[in-house]
């Protein structure tokens, strides 16, 4: 409750580490992600409490509202995007019966 509160009333601190479900679900509860959350109910009398805790849950955490922004990509993530284009290409090649002159000084 203290975690879904924090990110509702949009708090400096938001503790995570309170509770094993919220640590796990960080990155989709307070991070920049679009979440989808299913809520399991029972229609067993016995299992009542359980239900009403988790339709709770999953109303306090329909509350939260993100700020989605696009991920840039690092240069790392460019510099290996490249890096698999040029192994394509290669592999293209080598299936075509060519040999390809990028890979060859490396080896």
């Amino acid at each position: 409750g203290d975690v879904i509160e924090a990110l509702t009333k949009h708090a400096k601190h938001v503790p995570y580490r309170n509770h094993k479900l919220t640590q796990l679900l960080s990155d989709s509860l307070g991070g920049n992600a679009k979440t989808l959350m299913f809520v399991n109910c029972s229609p067993v009398e016995s299992n009542a409490d359980e239900t009403g805790a988790a339709l709770g849950y999953a109303a306090r955490a329909k509350l939260i509202m993100n700020k989605v922004e696009k991920n840039q990509d690092s240069q790392e993530v460019a510099r290996l995007k490249k890096v698999i284009q040029i192994m394509n290409q290669e592999l293209e090649q080598a299936r075509q019966g060519g040999t390809s002159s990028v890979g060859m000084a490396q080896a």
